[in-house]
């Protein structure tokens, strides 16, 4: 196997383990939370209960759930979607596969694209970020980079599985 074909698989999988291992690391701090009660969809009813100053609630990337409107994704769910996403860029480079890179780098760009929009939600607010997210970008970013150089594919005349 080729060094530079060695070099991107080992890229990958190092992507594939940020995004796995970020999993368990905090990804965002709330501050100055406040609980609310009662109320639903269209009511007034219901209060909100201010909490003690230096009050602030983590999630990982195991508990939290990002939500960008009536969007909800729990934080596991973009993580693991793109470390899979990212084992079958693995497996094209390898020459195990030959999926087109379009069909890895288009959903893997979307759930960065989520994870951007969430980072700027975050920042905007009483919020904070985490080791965990910073992982989780890096590993996206790392990971799409090393697919989108890598040799393999459908179209890659050197992905033939049979000669």
């Amino acid at each position: 196997m080729p060094p530079r074909v060695t070099n991107q698989a080992i890229a990958i999988g190092a992507s594939i383990a940020m995004l796995l291992a970020s999993l368990p690391l905090e990804w965002v701090t709330i501050h100055n939370a406040k609980f609310n009660f009662g109320g639903g969809p269209g009511e007034q009813m219901g209060f909100n209960l201010p909490m003690p100053a230096g009050f602030s609630i983590a999630a990982t990337g195991l508990n939290g759930t990002l939500s960008l409107g009536p969007l909800k994704a729990p934080m596991w769910l973009l993580a693991g979607a793109a470390a899979g996403l990212l084992l079958i860029g693995l497996l094209n480079a390898l020459r195990l596969a030959a999926v087109p890179k379009a069909a890895v780098l288009v959903p893997l760009g979307l759930i960065g694209l989520v994870l951007l929009v969430g980072l700027a939600g975050v920042l905007s607010g009483d919020g904070s970020l985490g080791a965990g997210y910073l992982l989780a970008l890096a590993g996206i970013a790392v990971g799409a980079i090393s697919v989108l150089s890598s040799p393999g594919g459908p179209d890659s005349e050197t992905s033939r599985l049979t000669d």
